[in-house]
């Protein structure tokens, strides 16, 4: 009779790897004074926005800060 090998050399052998250290994330975006936020609309919802900013004689950015006051207020928090 052959004697045969203790070791066990399949799967069972392997020792589970240790969990790797976990690393200080470090914020990369939105660390600035501004930040740039993308809100996608469809090509009418633009028109729309595009066109009441130019009736307004505002940039759309200004009419989407002005939206957002207008929305803060009504929620009863402090605009922008």
């Amino acid at each position: 009779m052959s004697k045969q090998n203790s070791k066990s050399t399949g799967i069972a052998s392997l020792e589970p790897a240790a969990a790797p250290e976990p690393r200080a994330f470090k914020r990369r975006k939105g660390t600035g004074e501004t930040v740039g936020v993308l809100i996608r609309l469809t090509h009418e919802q633009w028109r729309r926005l595009h066109e009441l900013a130019l009736s307004e004689g505002v940039s759309l950015q200004e009419a989407g800060i002005i939206a957002f006051s207008r929305l803060f207020t009504e929620k009863g928090l402090p605009p922008f």
